[in-house]
């Protein structure tokens, strides 16, 4: 990949709990991404991505990364809407590996009953994790909620415009959070009855057996 001397710095002031504007390096177990501006050719960004070597290598998880500035996946048959991407952007992952973003669009996750509209993804082909940036969810009228429920510490993503209504709800995975919710080649295993609730409990057994059974109901 390409060795990036400025991986892992950013010139955005945006970026919270850094003193000017400046990314230290973070603990190989961080998972985070920075956005960079090259100064030297106008237009064009870095997006520097880090990923907790414990977690999963998978395609199908979504994780929501609390200093994620953008989304982005490598999934182009989650995209509804895709357009080509007008600048000459690149991920640059923590292993000094580099992919190039072919795309920005839009991605609909099924969660419960509803729907919830991803808006301004990355499409990055050969990227392996997908991550929902927390500014951008916030952005999008949602409001994050972190605890810890009896040694399990969780994020519970609420969407304002509903009454704070849960919509989604992601689990601790080392220092990242990964999001539960029903893929679409999933969704013929929603059922009323208690079997199909223990085949779900065996497919996502990070999930507590309540909880889906709240999922199934659609009373998230």
């Amino acid at each position: 990949g390409n060795n990036n001397s400025n991986k892992g710095k950013s010139n955005n002031n945006n970026n919270q709990g850094q003193k000017n504007g400046n990314w230290q390096r973070k603990p190989k177990q961080q998972g985070y991404i920075a956005e960079h501006e090259d100064d030297s050719d106008e237009g064009h960004h870095m997006y520097s991505a880090q990923f907790d070597e414990e977690t999963k290598s998978t395609q199908d998880i979504w994780y929501v990364d609390s200093g994620a500035t953008r989304h982005m996946t490598g999934r182009k048959d989650w995209f509804y809407t895709l357009r080509d991407s007008p600048n000459k952007n690149h991920v640059s992952l923590g292993d000094d590996s580099s992919y190039s973003v072919k795309g920005i669009g839009n991605i609909s996750l099924p969660l419960g009953k509803h729907d919830c509209k991803i808006t301004n993804v990355l499409y990055v082909p050969g990227l392996t994790k997908n991550l929902l940036s927390v500014s951008q969810l916030l952005d999008h009228n949602l409001k994050l909620d972190f605890d810890s429920n009896n040694g399990e510490k969780v994020c519970l993503i609420r969407d304002k415009s509903r009454g704070s209504k849960i919509v989604a709800r992601a689990s601790n995975v080392g220092r990242m959070f990964q999001l539960d919710f029903v893929h679409k080649d999933d969704q013929a295993l929603v059922a009323k009855d208690t079997q199909s609730a223990e085949l779900w409990h065996r497919r996502y057994g990070h999930i507590s057996f309540g909880y889906l059974q709240t999922l199934q109901k659609g009373n998230m």
